[in-house]
């Protein structure tokens, strides 16, 4: 099938997933934000009851509470809640949860090895990778336990870079600028991780060809502005630039970034 916006349309699920997973069992790789939370929405809503969708989310912890980002794992649970009431015959697995500690010492040396200049995404913030490698590790974990052959994402392209540059520019943004950046990626690609040729795991991010309007666009005509979106959370901020998780930072990438789609951060604040 295909997803339209106006004058803009993707594919969405039109090729044979279950046989690219090798199976009917399909991970979903649950943040929080609206991206993701949009994604499992569609998903619940169209593909058959047949295939069992496997929402997967990663929380942090850590001993200090100034070094802990937001705890999106709540808002990822209402979603799931909200999903599971709105299509009661999509068959929904239990919600996968996964925790992480940015600080981890094991995990940081893993990060630095990864964020080198022949890396794709390079340069990023070491503590920004560390993340990245948990999840690639906890990935692996699930193609080795058969949890599920394929992952999807709701990954999205970056809004234009002359939208990026102008007015006041958010902390991290220039982390995602640039034409690597707005090069398309495959519809469906194969991931390989830990450089271990016999482990691979295919990924499928149907919105990596549009920006977060279109993803905006999406909610509006669901018409999910008033449910479904006030229960997502975007912001990166720590707890002293967001009076302990209590309200939007307003300065990270991703406050900006869900700004500049929807008019609006995370609780619908619109200043």
């Amino acid at each position: 099938m295909k997803l339209t916006v106006g004058d803009r349309s993707i594919g969405f699920f039109d090729f044979d997933y279950k046989k690219i997973a090798g199976g009917n069992r399909i991970g979903v790789s649950l943040s929080g934000g609206t991206d993701s939370a949009i994604l499992f929405y569609l998903m619940a809503k169209h593909l058959p009851n047949d295939v069992v969708l496997v929402p997967w989310s990663s929380y942090e912890e850590s001993d200090n509470p100034l070094k802990e980002r937001p705890l999106t794992i709540e808002a990822a649970e209402e979603i799931i809640d909200f999903v599971r009431n709105a299509f009661p015959n999509a068959n929904i697995a239990e919600h996968y949860k996964f925790t992480f500690d940015r600080n981890c010492p094991i995990l940081y040396k893993k990060a630095e090895l990864v964020n080198v200049p022949s890396w794709n995404m390079y340069p990023m913030s070491t503590m920004g990778v560390v993340k990245m490698v948990a999840m690639w590790e906890e990935e692996q974990k699930a193609l080795d336990n058969n949890m599920f052959g394929m992952l999807v994402g709701g990954i999205t392209m970056n809004p234009p870079i002359k939208d990026m540059e102008s007015g006041w520019q958010p902390s991290g943004w220039k982390h995602r600028s640039g034409p690597k950046y707005e090069a398309r990626r495959s519809r469906v690609s194969q991931t390989l991780y830990h450089s271990d040729s016999k482990h691979r795991l295919s990924s499928y991010h149907p919105f990596v060809n549009v920006d977060k309007s279109f993803v905006a666009g999406l909610y509006e005509q669901e018409g999910l502005m008033d449910t479904l979106y006030p229960m997502t959370e975007s912001c990166t901020g720590f707890a002293t630039e967001t009076n302990w998780f209590t309200e939007p930072c307003k300065q990270c990438f991703w406050c900006w970034e869900k700004y500049w789609a929807f008019g609006s951060y995370d609780g619908g604040l619109t200043e």
